[in-house]
């Protein structure tokens, strides 16, 4: 399920001389670029937008994504359209005096250059996936509030778009600033605390016939960090998310799993996607037992880290962290490890056990086995 930037963000072609990379396109037809209120062609790093309502874009808009669903076996699309944006490309401008003139200029762009791509995929919609990203969340707001609100009403936009795309809301502004300790999570699926949120109030429902959930943390984009351990907010996404009536969510990826914070991350989601309304217990001992081999160790696991991310480790629970109390037994050089498999358990262990002895802080960079 590639991403396609419409207006913005490379077309089909992310980067590269490919006639289908939107750079591509706009320098052999400048007419075609984005303008802002001067008439100035809008630019970013030597990068240009495109006018969604000019033929030239257009006819290029329609091969490209015909080239992507023939050339590669893909199961949908991710379209996105730049952020918000907004042009003042004549072309773009008449068709706006004809649009609500109270829906916001950013919907109103999106509403354009996304109705065009949905159109040329019409034939694929009811077989694949198509998503179209928003760049704000749900919650009524006084303005459009990026990653947080949609302003006083839906967007005009779910009124033109087919049913069967999916809007993909951005939750990073509506979960909590801070993530509730893993603790709060420990013994209890849904405690009433992760509901009790301004950003988010527990009422909100998303616009639209069809929508997925998406945030940036632990990515380059947020705080949390990229390598960051987010098993809360993922958390506490997946569990907002299917309350609220989201079909899923969708996370960063930037990291390999090879990094133990972000190996937890790819589990945590794994599970709380299929089950959002698990205990970090239940993590333990359906999921993470298949790394460490045990619902025991799982669980223990889960115990541990839920304290190590709450600030709460006794001096027992330090020491039970130790690999050594798991069956391993130090050697020089590493651990003594029959199998791959084996050494990712060991790998765990030891993670956990050095930010057990660290207290709750995280390294800058990757920690990869020598």
């Amino acid at each position: 399920m590639p991403g396609f930037g419409t207006t913005w963000y490379g077309g089909a072609y992310y980067e590269g001389e490919h006639r289908y990379h939107l750079q591509v396109f706009l320098q052999k037809h400048p007419d075609a670029r984005m303008l802002d209120k001067d008439g100035r062609p809008v630019a970013e790093d030597g990068e240009y937008g495109a006018c969604p309502l000019h033929p030239a874009y257009q006819d290029w808009l329609r091969e490209s994504l015909q080239w992507l669903y023939r050339e590669f076996e893909i199961g949908g699309i991710n379209l996105e359209n730049g952020d918000f944006l907004v042009d003042y490309h004549p072309l773009t401008q008449a068709v706006r005096q004809q649009w609500p003139a109270d829906d916001p200029e950013e919907f109103f762009f999106q509403a354009v250059s996304y109705r065009q791509a949905l159109e040329v995929l019409a034939d694929k919609l009811p077989t694949s996936l198509a998503t179209y990203a928003t760049y704000t969340g749900f919650c009524y707001t006084e303005e459009v509030v990026q990653n947080v609100g949609m302003g006083k009403r839906p967007p005009a936009m779910f009124e033109v778009l087919p049913a069967q795309a999916i809007c993909q809301w951005t939750l990073t502004g509506m979960v909590r600033e801070r993530a509730l300790p893993l603790t709060a999570y420990l013994d209890a699926g849904a405690p009433a605390e992760v509901f009790d949120n301004p950003t988010w109030p527990a009422d909100a429902r998303p616009a639209g016939k069809r929508g997925v959930g998406f945030i940036h943390q632990g990515s380059e984009w947020s705080t949390p960090g990229r390598y960051d351990c987010v098993v809360g907010t993922i958390k506490e996404a997946c569990l907002r998310g299917h309350r609220a009536g989201l079909e899923g969510v969708v996370i960063h990826g930037e990291v390999t799993n090879r990094h133990i914070p972000w190996a937890l991350n790819y589990l945590a989601f794994s599970h709380f996607i299929h089950w959002p309304e698990d205990t970090i217990r239940d993590f333990g001992r359906k999921t993470l037992s298949q790394v460490l081999g045990s619902e025991e160790a799982g669980e223990t696991y889960a115990v541990i880290l839920s304290h190590w991310d709450g600030g709460t480790l006794t001096e027992d629970l330090r020491k039970l962290a130790d690999p050594a109390n798991h069956g391993f037994v130090p050697r020089v050089g590493g651990s003594s490890c029959e199998d791959v498999d084996e050494f990712q358990a060991y790998r765990f262990w030891e993670w956990l056990h050095d930010a057990a002895l660290r207290g709750r802080s995280l390294p800058d960079a990757p920690l990869l086995p020598v």
